[in-house]
């Protein structure tokens, strides 16, 4: 049986995924992931475009963007208080 912490941070990926997918996001989760992303989500509409690369953190913190590529990929770390503000300010400021 897998521990606590990977059913917290699983659970905590799936949300996420959820929330992106509600938003016409097309996501895939890394599932068993030791790589630098848990998540990338895809968004395409007409001209307009947005890749998301989230690495997920089910510890409380501060969600920050650590860095940002050219204007459509942004490379996210998400934690577990105000995801979703975050993100939805993220997407609105591009």
């Amino acid at each position: 049986m897998p521990n606590r912490n990977y059913l917290k941070g699983r659970a905590f990926e799936y949300r996420v995924k959820k929330f992106l997918e509600d938003m016409g996001f097309t996501v895939i989760r890394a599932s068993g992931s030791h790589g630098k992303y848990d998540i990338c989500a895809f968004y395409r509409n007409g001209n307009k475009s947005l890749s998301l690369l989230i690495q997920c953190k089910s510890m409380k913190g501060k969600s920050n963007v650590n860095n940002v590529y050219k204007n459509t990929v942004v490379d996210l770390i998400l934690y577990k208080d105000n995801w979703k503000e975050f993100i939805l300010n993220v997407i609105h400021n591009k």
